[in-house]
């Protein structure tokens, strides 16, 4: 222990002595370091808990209907009545629970205007099976579900916040939507759900849906889908026996109820809901490229422990002369990687705790509830430290092991030394692969730059997407049954459309290309006999009058839906392109029939087709249905302006409190704003490896810059033999830049063909643009090669500098 703190003491001394030296090799090493730490503290809370209060939240599955073979859409809902019958049958999970999210008004009794708040409506068994005792109060249990009681458990946010985290809150009484409830518990600090980035305010029983949505009752029909579930895997269970036993549980089932077609489920891992598969792919290629620069980083340094190595060599040589053994050495310089790598670990650390919230920065406007949160905790230092450790064996071995050896002869007696033949390639192979993982890096962050840039050029099947304003609003907010809700809308309607500089306005359930709106409905063509299997869910959209206009999505055929389709005239839908050609290939759509729910709906026009999810999908079909004939309350209103959409919100909002005080302005927002979730990925993945690519850069140029430097220390005496026999200085500058090029070059072309494959895993990520894009590979080559050139010149143009009278005489 002893002669550990003396080596301890001797390395600190060590470093004090080069100060530049290491201030250089932290910078570097933290850099590395906190890029890694960020990406991993985001992947902690996104993906790998992001529940962290949920009792062994790692057995935790996401559980959907599916087609009858088992394949559907990411997260395809079930009935309240599906349900019922799955968590009676299932047998693979220790407990099954279903949620669903709405939006509602919450005020207090005595208030008479509320807030915008969002609810989580869940069953009985949800605290239970996620083990979440309440903070205070208690949660509310299966008996509660099955009783319909109004009651509430809300989240300790709203409890301090609105509420001043009054200990005496339980038992007060909330208005939702009009609707009173009592609230039972406070849910503990930090809790917000099991759905990965979504923070709920409110928790209300399954069966308590009517007391929110008016009018609206989800739990008598079976083929109302409208619930997710969530179920905890039993211990030893697999997911892959899941998914056999919940499918055979629900074709049965399904059988059992006459429906058609059949429907199966399908057991996922809780990261494959929602956005969770976005997210993943975007890690991994964040983690894997902040590797890269921790590699880049660690080489940059092993090449300055090697240059520092040579100096040391007449310290180490007296000390190995003095009896000590090769292995104290390598501790000894071992101990001094260590030391370094843990600073620099201290300060990756910093960075990470800066840079953790960089991801929030980038989230687009959405009117679904945001709720993330980024902490450094335990695991994460557990991380960095590891990744510390892992980074000074890397770059502190070989340099180590290389200066332990020395040529004792020529040390003791301060004989002129060159460098040996494999020191040389070591530190060229460490420039060559600092040039090599840059371009890597750099292709990387080129290729998402070029796709965000494409992405402007895709055809989303609307106009002047910059020229719209959205706001949210539900007509249940304000407590009005359908017959007012429908009058208050053609008000709204009516004085939106005389506000200045406004072209066009209307109301759907669906904004393309965004995170929600999307409902499907198991729909019947006049006509058409589906394949066995086949699934015949089909998206519906409802809209107001006025709505393709707004809009500018061209009506190809027919016409578009008008004020005269009310609820008293003939039920009417429009459809787009892909249905039409699906359902009646060869044939004209218009005035054939279509049901989806409740009765037939002619087919009186067909709209051109759009991009309604991502910009990537193909198109399928979507059918249009009127406001007025399939009601909904919760709606967004679509402006079209002439001018800045964002100079109407107040007028709006006027117009909401004048029309009626209860009715909610709800997340007032561009359509632009709403389109850069859709390029989110391109966006953010763009900025952070555009960052990393620049530090490798940094690090590559750096790096090039010390070899050649070493080199022409190193080569100094036969430069000045050059220079003393004749050559001029453009001859020796030719010289240095060649061996220079060299190595960039092999950099490069060792680089290219990692990036070709790494551009392969990218693929599914890029938007307009192949993973071999010319522009990208074409643009980084030629800047590298400038960076490069300009890290050469500088020692190559030292080197023309040699006085040979003066380096021959030293030698």
């Amino acid at each position: 222990m002893h002669t550990l703190w003396q080596d301890l003491r001797y390395a600190a001394r060590m470093l004090r002595k080069q100060p530049s030296l290491t201030i250089i090799v932290v910078l570097s090493i933290g850099i590395g370091i906190g890029a890694n730490t960020t990406v991993f503290a985001w992947m902690e809370s996104l993906l790998l808990n992001p529940a962290p209060l949920v009792k062994d939240s790692g057995r935790l599955v996401a559980i959907n209907s599916a087609n009858a073979d088992g394949s559907g859409g990411e997260a395809m809902p079930f009935s309240y009545l599906t349900y019922l019958d799955w968590r009676d049958a299932a047998q693979s999970f220790d407990g099954l629970i279903a949620q669903a999210v709405t939006r509602v008004n919450l005020r207090l009794p005595e208030e008479s205007q509320g807030e915008a708040a969002w609810v989580e409506i869940v069953s009985g068994n949800y605290f239970d099976l996620l083990g979440v005792p309440a903070q205070m109060g208690r949660a509310f249990t299966l008996a509660e579900e099955r009783s319909a009681a109004p009651v509430v458990v809300i989240n300790y946010n709203l409890w301090q916040r609105r509420f001043g985290g009054d200990p005496k809150i339980i038992g007060q009484h909330l208005l939702l939507n009009g609707a009173d409830v009592t609230i039972i518990g406070v849910a503990p600090r930090g809790f917000k759900g099991v759905l990965a980035g979504y923070g709920y305010d409110l928790w209300l029983p399954l069966t308590a849906q009517p007391l929110v949505s008016p009018g609206n009752n989800h739990l008598t029909n079976r083929g109302d889908r409208w619930l997710q579930g969530t179920a905890r895997l039993k211990a030893g269970m697999s997911l892959a026996e899941a998914n056999r036993e919940m499918q055979a549980v629900a074709r049965q089932i399904s059988e059992a109820h006459g429906e058609a077609p059949v429907t199966s489920a399908m057991v996922k891992l809780m990261r494959e809901r929602f956005a969770g598969p976005l997210v993943f792919r975007l890690f991994t290629v964040l983690l894997p490229v902040a590797g890269l620069v921790l590699l880049i980083a660690c080489a940059n340094v092993a090449n300055l422990l090697l240059a520092r190595s040579s100096s040391r060599q007449k310290e180490i040589g007296v000390r190995l002369a003095l009896g000590a053994r090769r292995y104290h050495i390598i501790r000894q310089l071992l101990i001094e990687s260590l030391m370094l790598a843990g600073i620099g670990g201290l300060v990756g650390l910093l960075f990470a705790l800066w840079a953790k919230d960089l991801f929030l920065l980038f989230i687009p406007p959405t009117p679904q509830p945001v709720g993330i949160s980024f902490e450094i905790n335990g695991r994460i230092v557990g991380f960095a430290l590891l990744v510390a450790f892992a980074t000074a064996i890397i770059f502190g071995l070989v340099p180590a092991l290389r200066a332990s050896r020395p040529d004792l002869v020529a040390v003791l007696k301060d004989l002129p030394r060159g460098a040996s033949a494999s020191s040389s390639r070591l530190r060229n192979a460490l420039a060559i692969a600092q040039v090599a993982l840059s371009l890597v890096t750099l292709v990387s962050a080129g290729l998402f730059l070029r796709s965000l840039q494409q992405a402007r050029h895709i055809d989303i099947g609307f106009s002047d997407p910059a020229h719209l304003l959205l706001v949210g609003t539900d007509f249940n907010a304000a407590g009005l049954n359908r017959d007012g809700a429908l009058a208050l809308a053609d008000q709204l309607l009516e004085r939106a459309r005389a506000l200045p500089g406004v072209q066009g306005a209307a109301f759907s359930t669906m904004v393309p290309l965004g995170f929600s709106g999307h409902n499907f409905s198991g729909t019947t063509v006049e006509g058409y006999v589906p394949a066995p299997g086949e699934d015949l869910s089909v998206e519906r959209v409802i809209v107001s009058d006025g709505y393709f206009d707004t809009m500018g999505i061209p009506i190809v055929a027919g016409r578009a839906i008008s004020p005269q389709d009310g609820r008293d005239s003939q039920r009417v839908a429009v459809v787009n392109e892909t249905f039409a050609a699906r359902y009646f290939p060869g044939q004209t759509a218009i005035g054939r029939r279509l049901n989806q729910g409740p009765g037939w709906a002619t087919i009186i026009g067909i709209a051109r087709d759009g991009k309604y999810r991502d910009l990537s999908e193909t198109t399928t079909p979507i059918v249009y249905s009127p406001l007025r004939q399939w009601y909904t309350a919760g709606v967004t209103l679509h402006v079209r302006t002439a001018n800045s959409p964002r100079a109407l919100v107040e007028p709006l909002r006027h117009e909401f409190a004048t029309l009626n005080v209860n009715l909610p302005l709800l997340d007032p927002r561009t359509m632009t704003e709403h389109m850069s979730a859709t390029t989110f990925v391109q966006l953010f993945g763009g900025a952070m490896l555009s960052g990393f690519g620049l530090f490798a850069l940094l690090l590559a140029g750096i790096g090039l810059y010390g070899v050649l430097s070493y080199v022409v220390a190193q080569r100094s005496r036969e430069i000045a033999i050059r220079i003393a026999v004749g050559a001029t200085p453009k001859d020796v500058l030719g010289l240095v830049l060649k061996q220079g090029l060299a190595l960039v070059l092999t950099g490069l072309v060792i680089g290219a063909a990692l990036a070709l494959a790494a551009g392969r895993l990218l693929q599914s990520q890029l938007l307009g643009i192949s993973a071999n894009d010319p522009l990208t590979f074409v643009g980084v080559t030629l800047l590298l090669i400038g960076v490069a050139l300009g890290a050469c010149f500088v020692p190559a143009r030292r080197a023309t500098r040699v006085d040979p009278m003066v380096a021959l005489r030293y030698e």
